[in-house]
């Protein structure tokens, strides 16, 4: 019969992690090595493009950026994309399509992931002339920061994965972030309103009364402040306090909605 001695039972763990420890450690060569590789052939998509066209309409797309959206006192649009260090290879593209500025920073899925970053991100920057103010704007952004100050007529603003923020005002809104914080400081809408957030927090800040409001998140707290006005006020959580401060009046056909799901919902003026 053989005997297993307390001795030979430390060698033998011993034993299995370094084994292991070796495989952990050829692993992560392998990923420096083909990360420094794809580096290595990632191309640069940094450039800039110019327009001295009049548009009525943007739309912009992004895979990977972080985009800024904002007037200033200019002559001509400008779409600017800075590559950081995405180490990813990209396409950044800017085109006029009759009364359509389309902007698209695409992911061409050519080089794997591996490692990330630490340094500069990627950004898209539109710049565009107070002359275009009242322009529809249309953002969507995969992995990414989404921030848009100006004079918007109907604007939409969605992100995947990042912050989305806007300011200043517009004739309609509907601003969604899937995992990330939504944001609108000193906003205002005429029309109808809608902000969402299925993971983040909701930060609203109006200066002006919507024809309505729409206001939903899945986990995440509503933090909202209200001018004053004519709305009746509608607002609940499933699990979360429900703070209403606000003038509500029943009988309006001005509806204004909060609905959270997991968080706290604040109304305030």
């Amino acid at each position: 019969m053989t005997e297993t001695t307390a001795s030979s039972r430390p060698r033998a763990l011993r034993t299995t992690l370094l084994v292991l420890g070796g495989v952990v450690l050829l692993a992560i060569i392998a990923l420096v090595v083909v990360t420094g590789v794809n580096s290595a052939s990632r191309t640069d998509a940094s450039g800039e493009y110019t327009f001295d066209t009049v548009f009525s309409e943007l739309d912009v797309a992004t895979d990977v950026a972080d985009v800024d959206v904002r007037f200033a006192d200019v002559g001509s649009t400008t779409a600017s994309y800075v590559d950081g260090e995405a180490r990813r290879n990209v396409t950044f593209t800017a085109e006029a399509s009759g009364s359509t500025l389309m902007v698209r920073v695409t992911d061409d899925g050519s080089s794997w992931w591996f490692l990330p970053s630490f340094s500069s991100a990627p950004v898209l920057r539109i710049v565009l002339p107070q002359s275009l103010a009242g322009l529809d704007v249309a953002v969507s952004s995969s992995v990414g920061n989404v921030t848009l100050d100006g004079t918007f007529g109907d604007l939409v603003a969605s992100g995947a994965v990042g912050d989305v923020s806007v300011s200043g005002s517009a004739a309609s809104s509907d601003v969604s972030a899937d995992v990330g914080n939504v944001t609108a400081e000193e906003f205002a809408v005429r029309g109808a309103a809608s902000f969402e957030a299925d993971t983040g927090d909701i930060v609203i800040v109006l200066t002006e009364v919507p024809s309505a409001l729409s206001v939903r998140t899945d986990v995440g707290d509503q933090t909202v402040v209200l001018p004053r006005g004519s709305y009746r006020v509608e607002a609940s959580s499933t699990l979360g306090d429900v703070t209403v401060n606000v003038d509500s009046d029943a009988s309006s056909s001005t509806v204004f909605r909060f609905v959270g799901s997991v968080g706290n919902v604040t109304v305030t003026h």
